[in-house]
């Protein structure tokens, strides 16, 4: 009976390491996803405006028509944002878990300008101010010096 006992117990044992593994996995996995792309703060905080003519670029990229709705005049808006709690519906996932920009390509000049905090080495307000939007709090250095670990790229792409 006593060997039943201690066979019970080992596997029991065994079963809970196999949990904390599966989870140290896990958050693994998230540290090696770009801050950014964990968060969504900034996509689901502010209204995105931008010139029309960004529209049709013609450069290297261009933001796609259906993202976009007429905010008059010369400007229009990513679509989502122009809401009393704004949020992109180019951004797909949960804010704060797993996020994707599904015109990241071609997003608009005010998304490509958005910084984070401390992906260049300083403290960007409407970040911090974004994710507390979201009861996230504000990234740090340490963030970027996980993700920026020698086996890592610091691009997004």
């Amino acid at each position: 009976m006593r060997c039943c006992l201690n066979v019970q117990v080992g596997l029991q044992r065994l079963a809970e390491l196999v949990i904390i593994f599966c989870m140290s996995l896990k958050t693994q996995e998230k540290l090696n996803v770009h801050p950014c792309q964990r968060c969504g703060a900034c996509c689901a905080a502010f209204r995105v405006s931008f010139w029309r003519s960004e529209l049709s670029s013609g450069g290297s990229w261009q933001v796609p028509l259906e993202a976009v709705e007429d905010s008059g005049g010369s400007l229009v808006s990513l679509k989502g944002t122009t809401q009393h709690n704004p949020g992109c519906d180019s951004l797909k996932g949960r804010v704060g878990d797993q996020v994707t920009c599904q015109i990241y390509e071609n997003r608009p000049s005010p998304c490509r300008n958005f910084k984070a905090s401390y992906e260049e080495g300083y403290r960007e307000e409407r970040c911090d101010l974004a994710r507390s939007k979201h009861g996230l709090r504000p990234l740090t250095k340490q963030d970027w010096k996980v993700f920026r670990s020698p086996s890592r790229p610091v691009s997004l792409e």
